[in-house]
């Protein structure tokens, strides 16, 4: 066998034998992945374990999935705003005001390309799917790549959500950083039809899984596994100009290795240019990277408010039904008072062997029904309010009103954003999530938008879809005189007030206070509201700094 089939042979076996083993660590978490999401389903037998009777009543009021609904409606239904902050590489000439221009003008388009790409990537309805899976499991992660065949084979940036039992790493790390060697491996294993391995490596063999292998072909799996390692091999370059033997040792692989197996195939394996994950907990967890889900601090609370409301079901039915103490001697058959009386009410029964109602009195006894505890409700409201306390899900974020009296728009918004206090610590890992997979778009639009290119948004003066030509500034080469474009880096700012929901009335007091003290225009009052299509309204506002005019009085008839 030629070296390099051994060696690439020995790297399959390598990632496999990791795979093996980080799947086998993260057992315990795959197992709480089912059982939560067998609670959120209100699983009767998770939910009842252990054997009842056919006749014992099994109530399901599934508050732990009620709940978890509502978290993911508050901190997923608005829509959070993306901006890119874009600075050379090569530093900033604050006395340059010609590039200071450019930067000014490529953030813009940059934040541009974030609103066609969020839109493109369909990313308003994955974040609610990311959000409800970062509940239930407590973890949020996706995986953003380059789609070659997207926009007529221009290319366009694509991006998918991962649930969390798909990614593998050492469950003892605290940082997913590759390069510097704070995570050793990180993995990405899912299972896909081997016509999807065909497609993409066509002159690559993947057998099929163990499950699957008897299957018919078009039916088969392979395993797909995605592995990303910080490695350190060390590359030596001779160098003999000028008649001189050098020897430079540099990293081969300095950000890191990315090597893709099919089965047990080497499928691509190369230096890692960049990292396509955005992996961030729900919330944080003290001892790993995992994060904390929603589910398991109500399990004992919703378990025992079914159990509650099972035995409440329970009196009411033999309060309605109540038992009886019966014997041949009251002149009706045992077996017919349970078939009859047992079934239905207001039945019919004839008394044999010549017995009277006295004898049917004698030898027959309805037993009194048992009572429910004078506490009972007071308890299983205790409950429920215990798991608001516990999810930070309270009344008025479920759309109630905090109490019987009408309340003023004012007071309403306040009560509204006091009651989102607890949940803006997961709104903060959101803004953080969509900050990573906001790094990774422009990433690839860095990579891959080399070409001027149309770049749709939707323009929020007009509220219509626009679009304008993405290029990446240049300039001239000192020397050469040549045009050459600029290396830029990036950072994301996830505007803080987006993530969460907002108190329309108050931000409009505050807008229209600034907008009296001739701080900002009527134009940004309409912005700061995010009121689509505002130019088309008609120009009611009168001249800058000074109020709305009333409207004028309406005749009446005599």
């Amino acid at each position: 066998m030629p070296r390099k089939n051994k060696e690439t042979k020995r790297l399959a076996e390598q990632v496999l034998d990791q795979y093996k083993t980080y799947k086998s660590q993260a057992s315990a978490r795959l197992a709480q992945y089912d059982e939560n999401l067998r609670w959120f389903k209100g699983n009767k037998e998770t939910m009842y374990k252990g054997k009842r009777q056919d006749w014992q009543p099994t109530v399901i009021a599934n508050i732990l999935e009620a709940n978890i609904r509502t978290l993911t409606s508050v901190l997923s239904d608005s829509n959070p705003i993306l901006r890119v902050q874009s600075y050379p590489l090569m530093g900033i000439d604050e006395q340059d005001p010609e590039m200071l221009k450019k930067i000014q003008t490529f953030n813009e388009a940059n934040d541009n390309v974030l609103n066609h790409l969020w839109r493109v990537t369909d990313s308003r309805k994955k974040l609610k799917k990311v959000v409800l899976d970062g509940c239930i499991t407590g973890l949020m992660v996706s995986r953003c790549y380059w789609d070659e065949s997207a926009y007529s084979g221009l290319g366009e940036v694509g991006d998918e959500n991962v649930h969390p039992k798909y990614i593998f790493f050492d469950e003892k790390v605290q940082d997913l950083n590759i390069s510097d060697g704070s995570c050793d491996w990180f993995m990405y294993v899912i299972d896909k039809p081997l016509t999807w391995f065909h497609y993409y490596w066509p002159d690559k063999k993947v057998k099929p899984t163990t499950e699957t292998k008897k299957q018919p072909s078009h039916m088969q799996m392979g395993r797909y596994i995605e592995a990303y390692k910080s490695d350190w091999e060390i590359e030596e370059v001779k160098d003999t100009e000028d008649g001189l033997k050098k020897v430079s040792r540099t990293p081969k692989y300095p950000r890191g290795r990315k090597i893709v197996v099919g089965g047990d195939t080497i499928l691509d394996d190369g230096p890692m240019d960049y990292f396509p994950f955005a992996v961030e907990p729900m919330a944080d967890a003290s001892e790993n990277m995992f994060g904390e889900d929603d589910v398991f601090r109500q399990i004992e609370m919703q378990k025992d408010l079914n159990w509650k409301l099972s035995q409440l079901s329970t009196i009411m039915a033999l309060s309605a039904n109540r038992q009886v103490i019966a014997d041949d001697e009251c002149g009706v058959k045992v077996e017919e008072i349970i078939q009859k009386y047992m079934d239905k009410p207001a039945q019919l029964f004839h008394l044999e062997g010549g017995k009277s109602l006295e004898d049917f009195h004698n030898h027959f006894e309805i037993l009194a029904g048992p009572e429910a505890p004078r506490d009972a409700f007071t308890y299983i409201f205790t409950l429920l309010e215990l798991m608001e306390k516990v999810t930070g899900v309270t009344k008025l974020i479920q759309g109630m009103a905090a109490k019987k009296e009408r309340e003023t728009a004012f007071e309403v918004g306040k009560m509204l954003e006091t009651a989102t206090i607890r949940i803006r610590d997961r709104a903060g890992h959101i803004e953080a999530y969509l900050r990573q997979k906001g790094l990774n778009w422009m990433h690839l639009v860095s990579r891959y938008y080399k070409e001027p290119r149309p770049v749709w948004h939707v323009d929020q003066e007009t509220g219509e879809m626009q679009h304008n030509t993405y290029e990446f500034p240049s300039e001239k080469n000192k020397i050469t005189g040549e045009s050459e474009p600029i290396d830029w880096e990036y950072d994301i700012v996830v505007q803080p007030d987006s993530t969460l929901p907002t108190d329309l009335n108050s931000k409009a007091n505050l807008a229209m206070r600034l907008k009296e003290r001739g701080v900002i225009s009527n134009e940004e009052v309409l912005k700061q509201l995010q009121i689509s299509n505002w130019t088309a309204l008609p120009d009611e506002a009168g001249p800058e700094g000074q109020p709305i005019p009333p409207p004028a009085p309406v005749a009446t008839g005599a």
